[in-house]
C-alpha cells in the first residue's frame, strides 16, 4: 500500500493506482471527460488536471488519469493552479466541438459560455484522444490509426478511405467520447448500424401512414355502403382493447368480436406499447407536428392517464359507458364524420342540407378531437402523454413488456439529442437519458440520432420497479376517490335526481324486444360514430345535449325530410360492440324505433302517410267531434320508421309524431 495525501487528508491506496482511481475511490471528484474504464489512459483531454508535490519536492500540474500514486505524493484537485488549467483546457475542447451539449456543460462549469476561437477543422469532434486508435489495434481488427505530426494528426484508415471490415466490428464507436466516429470522421464506421435504425424508423412512419390510410378507407367505405368480406369497416375498434375491457365490463359477458383487441394486448407485452407508435391513427396525426422533449415542468401529470382509465373501468362496473368518446378510435371517427356526412348531404341534396349538419350543435361531437389537435401545440402528443385512457391501459402493460428502452451508459456521450427527438417526452435527461418503458411509444427515434448507437431495445429488464412515472399512494387515493365521485353520479342518475333525456329516438337494433328503454344499449354504446357514418339516409346523428351528459355522442335519430329505409341494415353492421344488435331486413320490423302518433288537431287529412307507408301500419278511422276519416297508426305494425314524417306537409306543426316506447303522451291516440 502507498501513502498520499490528497486535500490534506491522509489516504491508503494500491501503488498500481492512478491518482484518479485513488481520488475517486475516496470520494473526491475530478472531472474526466476522454477517461474510459478498461482503456489504457492517454491524458489527450486534459480534464483531469490536478497539482501535485512529489516527495522529492517538485510541484506539477499533471493528467490524474495516467500518472501513478507514489508514497508521501501530496495531491491538490482544487488548487487555483488546477482549476485555471482545467478551464484552459475546457476552453479548447469548446473550441474544438463547439455543439457538444456536454463539452458546454463542462465549460459553464468553469464559467466560459462561448470559445475564445472557434478551430475549424474538417474531422469537427474529434479531439484526438486515441480511444478508437486503441480498440481498433487490440480488440478491432486493426483497420483505424493516427496519422500525421502534432497538430495535424488525425485519425483514419491507411488509405483515408472507409474499410468494409469496420461494417462487422464497430468495436471502436462506444468508446468514443465525442461521437465524431460516426459522424465526422467520414470513414462509414457504424454506416451498417446507422443504416438498420434508419430503416427502423423508416419502417414505423411507414406503418403510420399505412394504418391511417387504411383508416380513412373504412371509414369511406363505411359512408360508401361498402363492406368487404374479410376486412370488417370497425377493425380499429374491435382492435382497441380499451373498448374492449370497458365494454366487456359494462355488459358483463365476454365479446368474442373483439378477439383483435386481445391480440392487441399481448403483443403489447412481448414489444411494448407499440400501438401507440406504429398503429393508432390518432396518435398518427399528433405526432405530425408540436414540441418534442419536455415542456410542462410537472411530469406527473403523466399519471392523469391511469386515474383517468381506473375511474372509467369503475363507471363501467356500474354500467355506465358515458365517458368513451374520449377513446382515440372515436376520437378519429368524429372529424371523419363531421367530414364526409356534410359533403355526402352536399351532394344529395345541397348546400343547405349539408348546411343544416354542420349549423347544428352536431359539430361538438368532434370536440375532444379538436382540443387534442390544439394541446398538440403545447406539446408534442400531449393528449398520448397525460390524458388517453387507452394510453394508460397500453401503458401499465408496457412496464412488464419484454422489449424496452435500454441506454448503455458506458457508450452514452450525453449529447442530448435523444430527448430533443423524443415526441412524448419520455427520456430523462437528468437520469442518464432513461426513460420509463410505459411513456416510450417506440418510435425509434431516440436510436436513429445517436451517434454512438447506446441506445437499443433489448437488452432492458423485463421487471424493473421505480420507474420514473409509478404510481404512488396520492394518485391511488385520488382515483379511489374520483372512482366513488364517479359512482355516486350512477346512484344520483338512478334514483332519478339528475334528470335523464326525454323522448330520444334510437337506431334500430338499439331497443331490445323486451325492453321499453335502451338499457342495454346504452351500456355497449362505444360513442364511435361508425353508425351514423355508415348511415346512408343520413339521419343517424351524434347526441350532444339530446341525450343528457350520460349519452353525449350516442347516436339518435334526425329525420328531418328523411326516413329509415326497411331494406337498410347498415347501423346494425357497423356496430363493432354489439349496442346496435345486427339484423336482417326481414327482422328489422321487431326492432322498432318507435311509434308514430297523429295528432288529429293539426292533421288535414291528405292521407299521404297512409300512401306511402311501408308497413301500411296506417288505417282510417273517424274521430268524435271531428267530419271525415284520419290516419291512426296500428302499433302492431308501425316501426317508426319515419317514412310518414318525411311527406306530411304539417310536419313541423305536430300532425305526426313518433316516440319512444317509454316515452308515449298519456293522451295517445292509440294503445301501445
Amino acid at each position: 500500500m502507498t501513502a498520499i495525501t490528497i486535500n490534506h487528508l491522509k489516504i491508503q491506496t494500491d501503488e498500481e493506482n492512478t491518482i484518479l482511481q485513488a481520488a475517486k475511490a475516496n470520494g473526491f471528484e475530478i472531472p474526466a471527460f476522454c477517461h474510459i474504464e478498461n482503456l489504457i489512459p492517454s491524458g489527450a483531454c486534459r480534464m483531469c488536471l490536478v497539482s501535485v508535490v512529489f516527495p522529492d519536492g517538485t510541484r506539477k500540474i499533471v493528467t490524474s488519469c495516467d500518472t501513478k500514486v507514489e508514497d508521501g505524493m501530496v495531491i491538490f484537485t482544487d488548487s487555483i493552479e488546477a482549476i485555471d488549467a482545467r478551464a484552459e483546457m475546457a476552453n479548447f475542447l469548446l473550441s474544438l466541438c463547439p455543439a457538444l451539449p456536454e463539452v458546454q456543460k463542462l465549460a459553464a462549469h468553469y464559467g466560459i459560455q462561448k470559445p475564445v476561437k472557434v478551430i475549424d477543422i474538417p474531422k469537427a469532434n474529434c479531439i484526438s484522444c486515441g480511444n478508437c486508435v486503441q480498440v481498433c489495434q487490440t480488440k478491432g481488427k486493426k483497420v483505424i490509426d493516427f496519422y500525421g505530426r502534432g497538430n495535424q494528426r488525425f485519425v483514419s484508415t491507411n488509405d483515408g478511405k472507409p474499410s468494409r471490415e469496420c461494417d462487422s466490428c464497430n468495436q471502436c464507436i462506444r468508446y468514443c467520447p465525442t461521437g465524431a466516429l460516426t459522424e465526422s470522421l467520414g470513414l462509414n464506421i457504424g454506416q451498417r448500424v446507422k443504416k438498420y435504425n434508419r430503416n427502423q424508423v423508416l419502417n414505423r412512419r411507414f406503418f403510420n401512414k399505412l394504418f391511417l390510410c387504411l383508416f380513412l378507407i373504412l371509414m369511406f367505405l363505411s359512408v360508401t355502403g361498402i363492406s368487404l368480406s374479410f376486412l370488417p369497416n370497425h377493425l380499429f375498434s374491435l382492435a382497441d382493447p380499451f373498448q374492449a375491457i370497458l365494454t366487456s365490463i359494462a355488459s358483463r359477458k365476454v365479446l368474442i368480436e373483439y378477439w383483435p383487441a386481445l391480440l392487441i394486448l399481448i403483443l403489447t407485452l412481448f414489444l411494448g406499447r407499440f400501438w401507440c407508435g406504429w398503429i393508432c391513427p390518432t396518435g398518427t396525426i399528433l405526432q405530425s407536428y408540436g414540441k418534442n422533449d419536455r415542456i410542462i415542468g410537472s411530469q406527473n401529470l403523466r399519471r392523469f392517464k391511469w386515474i383517468f382509465l381506473i375511474v372509467f373501468i369503475i363507471m363501467a362496473i356500474f354500467g355506465s359507458l358515458a365517458f368513451l368518446w374520449l377513446d382515440p378510435i372515436s376520437m378519429a371517427i368524429q372529424p371523419v364524420l363531421l367530414i364526409f356526412k356534410p359533403a355526402s348531404e352536399y351532394l344529395n341534396e345541397g348546400f343547405l342540407r349539408a348546411f343544416r349538419f354542420i349549423g347544428a350543435f352536431w359539430w361538438l361531437s368532434a370536440l375532444p378531437m379538436f382540443f387534442a389537435l390544439i394541446l398538440n401545440f403545447v406539446e408534442k402528443r400531449f393528449w398520448c402523454r397525460y390524458i388517453c385512457p387507452l394510453g394508460g391501459l397500453l401503458a401499465l402493460l408496457s412496464k412488464f413488456s419484454f422489449k424496452k428502452r435500454h441506454v448503455d451508459q458506458h457508450a452514452c456521450s450525453q449529447c442530448d439529442k435523444c430527448p430533443k427527438t423524443c415526441p412524448t417526452g419520455a427520456i430523462d435527461a437528468e437520469n442518464g437519458f432513461r426513460s420509463d418503458p410505459a411513456e416510450c411509444i417506440l418510435c425509434m427515434e431516440c436510436a436513429d440520432v445517436c451517434p454512438k448507437f447506446a441506445i437499443d431495445f433489448h437488452k432492458e429488464k423485463v421487471f424493473r420497479f421505480h420507474n420514473e412515472f409509478d404510481a404512488g399512494r396520492r394518485e391511488l387515493v385520488g382515483t379511489i376517490l374520483m372512482g366513488s365521485a364517479a359512482a355516486g353520479l350512477m346512484t344520483l342518475k338512478e334514483k332519478a335526481l339528475i334528470p335523464g333525456p326525454g323522448n330520444v329516438l334510437r337506431p334500430p337494433g338499439s331497443l331490445r324486444p323486451d325492453e321499453t328503454e335502451p338499457e342495454t344499449f346504452l351500456k355497449l354504446c362505444i360513442r364511435c360514430g361508425q353508425c351514423a357514418l355508415a348511415c346512408p339516409q343520413n339521419i343517424i346523428k351524434p347526441s350532444v345535449y339530446e341525450s343528457g351528459w350520460e349519452g353525449f355522442n350516442t347516436p339518435f335519430i334526425y329525420y328531418m325530410g328523411h326516413y329509415c329505409d326497411p331494406a337498410c341494415t347498415e347501423c346494425g353492421a357497423s356496430c363493432p360492440s354489439g349496442a346496435i344488435v345486427p339484423f336482417k331486413a326481414t327482422e328489422k320490423r321487431k326492432y322498432r324505433i318507435g311509434l308514430a302518433q297523429v295528432n288529429y288537431s293539426a292533421c288535414i287529412r291528405c292521407n299521404l302517410c297512409v300512401a306511402v307507408c311501408p308497413e301500411q301500419a296506417f288505417k282510417e278511422v273517424t274521430v268524435i267531434g271531428r267530419e271525415g276519416f284520419f290516419p291512426q297508426v296500428q302499433p302492431e305494425k308501425c316501426s317508426g320508421c319515419g317514412r310518414c314524417i318525411s311527406v306530411c306537409p304539417y310536419y313541423s306543426d305536430g300532425a305526426i309524431q313518433i316516440y319512444t316506447v317509454g316515452n308515449l303522451p298519456k293522451d295517445q291516440n292509440h294503445l301501445a
